[in-house]
């Protein structure tokens, strides 16, 4: 396990997420006192796969017009 302070985070937090990549798991210290531990998140089957704009622009279910209504597009394609 690596250990990181708060500032480590703040400004080199491209090496501290190499470590996490490393070892799986980074204590995250503040004046010499372990706060949290980081770990990796592990990707859900439950998450919703969301399409990037130029997927959900080409792909708004057959109802193109002539202007397309981006905000609402995009609304449904959050709910």
């Amino acid at each position: 396990m690596k250990i990181a302070t708060v500032r480590d985070i703040r400004t080199k937090f491209p090496v501290v997420e190499g470590w996490l990549a490393e070892t799986g798991i980074v204590a995250i210290t503040k004046s010499g006192r372990i706060v949290a531990k980081l770990v990796p998140a592990k990707p859900s089957d439950n998450e919703p796969v969301c399409l990037n704009f130029a997927e959900r622009y080409a792909h708004d279910g057959g109802k193109r017009a002539k202007s397309t209504n981006i905000s609402g597009m995009l609304i449904r394609a959050r709910e």
